[in-house]
């Protein structure tokens, strides 16, 4: 098949000539030939990709098999537990549900409420001290005219015996626990007249 095309051999659009030549459009053939040519080191990729997932496949079922097999002597249905790991399993599951690991505490450093297996008594923990801290604390007033003080002592939460495991490793540290209430937060126990306000009061 040839096809025909024109070409312009003079820019003057008066004067100008154009020769015609025959262009030959390639086969199929010829065309695959070409492309796989210019495309064989893709095609060489993908038979390498295709050969290496060949072998994973490979190993995937020699594995596949080696567990079979390993399994294949087991007992089915397995024997019953013996006593002593029932005895285990009981105990254990005692152990976890036990009051001791849901019950929670104020910590009496921070305020935050932490299960009480993960505290330690207030008289056990060292470096109480720290929490000595001037202009944090006041002593509650009932009139304006009552001079205003300070509460003496380490700054504790009120009604807390335990410190929780966090406030104990700064305080080995003889650093200042971060939320401790030595560090501004302390804000007292709320008064009488102050709980279980309304809404509208509490605006």
């Amino acid at each position: 098949m040839h096809i025909y095309c024109l070409k312009t051999t003079n820019v003057n659009l008066s004067r100008y000539s154009c020769s015609i030549k025959p262009y030959k459009a390639a086969s199929n053939a010829e065309y695959q030939q070409t492309w796989y040519q210019k495309n064989r080191e893709k095609h060489a990729e993908y038979n390498k990709q295709c050969a290496t997932k060949s072998e994973y496949q490979e190993s995937h079922r020699k594995l596949s098999q080696k567990h079979y097999q390993s399994k294949k002597d087991e007992k089915f249905p397995p024997a019953p537990p013996s006593a002593k790991l029932c005895q285990n399993i009981v105990l254990d599951f005692c152990a976890d549900t036990s009051p001791d690991m849901f019950e929670e505490a104020g910590c009496a450093v921070c305020g935050k409420l932490t299960p009480t297996c993960e505290m330690e008594e207030l008289p056990e923990v060292e470096n109480i001290g720290l929490l000595k801290v001037a202009g944090v604390t006041r002593k509650a007033r009932s009139k304006s005219s009552d001079p205003v003080k300070e509460l003496r002592g380490p700054i504790l939460a009120s009604g807390c015996s335990r410190v929780c495991s966090i406030c104990i490793e700064s305080l080995d540290k003889n650093k200042i626990p971060t939320l401790a209430l030595a560090n501004g937060l302390w804000i007292g126990e709320i008064p009488d007249e102050l709980q279980d306000l309304t809404y509208a009061e509490q605006c």
